[in-house]
């Protein structure tokens, strides 16, 4: 089973690790109050979501560009098939889509 291919594992780790450093730093504005501390993380979860999908969907883009320079075969004109790079991938799915989900959990997360 293919779970990634080549750095589609960061279309998971980029959130993650943005959203543990958001409810990490983030103090919350009543510190010994659950209530609080609860709404708090609630909301760098949700920011920490919108801001991962925005990084992703960027990075994802960027990996995944078609390359300008496809190389060719020079004896048979044609492109040459071990050169052309998989996609940046997890799940089947390229890795700047996982923006879009990302998002939907981001604003769901608000309400």
């Amino acid at each position: 089973m293919v779970i990634w291919t080549r750095l589609g594992i960061l279309a998971l780790l980029i959130p993650g690790v943005i959203i543990f450093l958001l409810t990490t730093f983030v103090p919350p504005s009543v510190p010994n109050d659950p209530d609080s501390v609860s709404e708090t993380n609630r909301k760098a979860t949700a920011v920490g979501f919108l801001a991962g999908a925005v990084v992703v969907w960027f990075v994802g883009r960027w990996l995944n560009r078609d390359s300008v320079d496809t190389p060719y075969d020079p004896q048979t004109g044609r492109a040459n098939k071990e050169m052309i790079s998989k996609p940046h991938s997890m799940f089947l799915m390229p890795m700047e889509y996982w923006a879009i989900l990302w998002v939907i959990l981001g604003v769901a997360r608000f309400f």
